[in-house]
């Protein structure tokens, strides 16, 4: 290995030694001249620089792409009335983009409040209809109760002969009459019970 390195070496330096000579007059390796190397020359025009406007343009067609996109998102929905900046303007967190008119989200939320009061209203109505309901059966059911004192005692004197059948029949319609009254009020209570749940 050892002699390779150096066979290696040995033919290096042989073929750097050879580039190292001069060519002759003629052209030919070997020769010895002491003339001038031949260069050739370049002109160059030198200018002083000038302030102006440069009058050559050169038309190019393409497309330009922002460096970073952001999505804007507002946080209510409406209608855009004014822009406020143009595309490329420079921005920055909490400036004004656009002017949004939320008019009908507005008319929307009072609307749903109006319905609320509404219901709130018709709530408060069932309510006092129960309690009215209750009244009037409570109320009827005096009635009744007199109706059926008055009915046994009619029937009671019917019986004995006191009163003709006009009579008791009379106090039957009377007992009946309070009765049916009776029984539409109940079903006014369930029907506000109704509304109330």
């Amino acid at each position: 290995m050892y002699s390779r390195i150096v066979f290696l070496l040995f033919l290096g330096c042989l073929l750097a030694s050879g580039g190292c000579k001069r060519p002759g007059p003629d052209g030919a390796d070997g020769g010895t001249v002491d003339s001038a190397p031949t260069t050739k020359s370049i002109l160059v025009r030198t200018v002083r620089p000038t302030r102006g406007s440069l009058s050559d343009t050169l038309p190019i067609t393409g497309r330009v792409e922002a460096f970073e996109r952001a999505d804007i998102i507002p946080r209510v929905e409406g209608i855009v009335f004014a822009i406020l900046k143009d595309e490329g303007d420079p921005v920055k967190k909490g400036d004004i983009l656009a002017r949004v008119d939320c008019r009908e989200r507005e008319l929307t939320r009072d609307k749903a409040r109006l319905a609320v009061r509404l219901a709130e209203l018709a709530v408060e109505e069932a309510a006092v209809s129960l309690e009215e309901a209750e009244a009037r059966l409570v109320s009827n059911q005096v009635d009744l109760g007199q109706e059926e004192k008055n009915l046994a005692r009619a029937k009671d004197q019917h019986a004995k002969g006191a009163i003709a059948d006009q009579d008791l029949e009379m106090a039957q319609h009377a007992y009946d009459l309070v009765a049916a009254r009776r029984a539409e009020l109940i079903l006014a209570r369930k029907k506000a019970e109704q509304e109330l749940a």
